[in-house]
């Protein structure tokens, strides 16, 4: 069996829940200690959802990245 359609699978039966009951959720990943260009990382979230992911930020500009679903 393929283990990315257990990987996407397992992910869309624990985030759909959330994405319908209308509660925010927010991703973060400390990249401090990485290089990181100025794009930053992305949030990819399988083949549901747009192709080159969604772009996390760094507001504040402490390493740690962060996007929220809503």
């Amino acid at each position: 069996m393929n283990i990315n359609l257990i990987k996407k699978t397992l992910f869309m039966i624990l985030l759909c829940p959330v994405l319908v009951s209308g509660v925010n959720v927010t991703f973060n990943v400390d990249m401090s200690q990485e290089d990181v260009e100025n794009e930053g990382p992305t949030l990819w979230m399988g083949f549901f959802w747009p192709e080159p992911g969604f772009v996390m930020t760094d507001d504040d500009q402490d390493g740690v990245w962060s996007y929220t679903v809503d």
